[in-house]
C-alpha cells in the first residue's frame, strides 16, 4: 500500500482495492481438499468463497459469500492470541498462549479426546 503524500487515496480505500484485487484473483481457485477429519469442515460447501474487512470506523468491505456462516477453525488462533496479549500483557500473554496451545496439542492426541483444535 502506498502511503505517500502524492497518493490521495485513504488507507480504507487502499484496503478495499486490495481486497477487490485479491477476491478477483482467487475466486475461481478450486485447489485443495476439504479436511474431512474435522467434522465442521467436512460439512463445508467447497464452492463458497467470501472475504471481508471490518474497518475501524465500523464500515465493512465484503465480497462473495461473506454473509454465509462458516467455521473458522485455526484462523481463530490469531484472535485468541491477540486477546491473550490484551488481557495479560505482551510477555505473560505470549506465555499464556503457549501453555494453552500445548494443552490443546496434548488433548488432541489423547485417545479419549473428541475435541478439534481452535
Amino acid at each position: 500500500m502506498n502511503h505517500s503524500k502524492d497518493n490521495p487515496q485513504s488507507i480504507q480505500d487502499q484496503l478495499k482495492n486490495s481486497l477487490d484485487r485479491l477476491f478477483l484473483s482467487f475466486q475461481d481457485c478450486r485447489e485443495g481438499e476439504i479436511a474431512t477429519y474435522i467434522p465442521e469442515l467436512a460439512k463445508a460447501d467447497p464452492n463458497l468463497f467470501g472475504a471481508a474487512i471490518a474497518h475501524v470506523d465500523g464500515s465493512v468491505t465484503e465480497h462473495g459469500d461473506s454473509q454465509k456462516e462458516f467455521t473458522i477453525q485455526s484462523i481463530s488462533k490469531p484472535f485468541v492470541f491477540g486477546l491473550a496479549l490484551e488481557e495479560n500483557g505482551r510477555e505473560e500473554g505470549a506465555e499464556t498462549h503457549r501453555r494453552r496451545a500445548k494443552r490443546r496439542r496434548i488433548q488432541q492426541h489423547s485417545p479419549t479426546s473428541k475435541r478439534t483444535s481452535v
